[in-house]
């Protein structure tokens, strides 16, 4: 299993069977990995917008071309 999850499980289960140093070293790791998170989750919102854009535009053109006669 991850280490840093075992660590966590570990202090849960004793509070003092970790040391502070481990608890900070694990909680700079936590820190990083919802920063990765919170930025792919931003990457799929743009892409969301991006598809939902792409619907929008072919509707556009559609209607343009219905108007025009095309």
């Amino acid at each position: 299993m991850n280490k840093k999850i075992e660590i966590v499980k570990k202090w849960s289960a004793d509070k003092d069977s970790v040391s502070l140093k481990d608890l900070r070293e694990n909680a700079d790791v936590a820190k990083v990995a919802s920063y990765y998170a919170k930025y792919a989750k931003y990457a799929v919102d743009a892409s969301y917008d991006a598809v939902d854009a792409s619907y929008d535009a072919a509707e556009y053109v559609a209607k343009y071309e219905e108007l025009v006669g095309e």
